[in-house]
C-alpha cells in the first residue's frame, strides 16, 4: 500500500495501474469513479488526513483497498436507509449509492482505529 494525502495522487496511481495492467476503459472508469467518491468523502467528511491505497488484479477481477484513519464509517451502508433507485434519493448519500452500484463487492471493517474498505470491480 502507498500513502497519499490528496485525491490527485490517488488518481495518478490509478492511471499508472490501468496502463500497467492494460485494463479496459470500463474498469478504469469505474475504478476512478469509486476511488474519487470514497477519497473525497474521507478527506472532506471523515476527518482523515490521508489514506493508503492498494490496487490489484486477481484473475478477471480488479481490487482496490483503502485504509484511513478518522471516524468509523461504512460507505456501503447509508444512514438514510437502503436506496433502491436514484429517484428515491435525497441530497447526500447519492455518491455512495453510486459506488455500491458500480462494484461487484464492497467489504468494510474497522480495525486498529482505521477504516478498511475492500472493493472488487
Amino acid at each position: 500500500m502507498h500513502r497519499y494525502k490528496t485525491l490527485e495522487e490517488g488518481m495518478a496511481a490509478i492511471e499508472r495501474f490501468c496502463r500497467e495492467f492494460v485494463l479496459d476503459d470500463t474498469r478504469c472508469y469505474r475504478l476512478r469513479l469509486v476511488c474519487e467518491e470514497l477519497v473525497v468523502n474521507l478527506l472532506t467528511h471523515g476527518g482523515s488526513d490521508g489514506y493508503d491505497l492498494h490496487l490489484g488484479v486477481e484473475g478477471e477481477r480488479v481490487t482496490m483497498a483503502l485504509r484511513y484513519g478518522g471516524e468509523k464509517f461504512n460507505p456501503g451502508v447509508s444512514d438514510k436507509g437502503p436506496l433502491k433507485s436514484v429517484e428515491e434519493s435525497e441530497f447526500g448519500g447519492l455518491g455512495l449509492f453510486l459506488v455500491t452500484q458500480l462494484v461487484q463487492s464492497l467489504h468494510y471493517r474497522y480495525e486498529n482505529k482505521e477504516n478498511v474498505v475492500e472493493i472488487t470491480i
